[in-house]
């Protein structure tokens, strides 16, 4: 049995919550899912400085 577990969370195109949300217990799903989240971590820019 696998604990692990990814969900992700959209926005829209006007940054709106989607409401439509990705769950999957699947080991390549939550690997495909934690290398897209690093993606865009890495491209990310902070939204104020400290």
């Amino acid at each position: 049995m696998c604990d692990n577990k990814m969900a992700l969370i959209f926005f829209n195109q006007n940054g709106k919550y989607d409401y439509e949300e990705l769950f999957s217990a699947d080991e390549n799903a939550i690997g495909w899912a934690s290398d897209l989240f690093e993606y865009y971590k890495g491209i990310s820019k902070p939204l104020f400085e400290k």
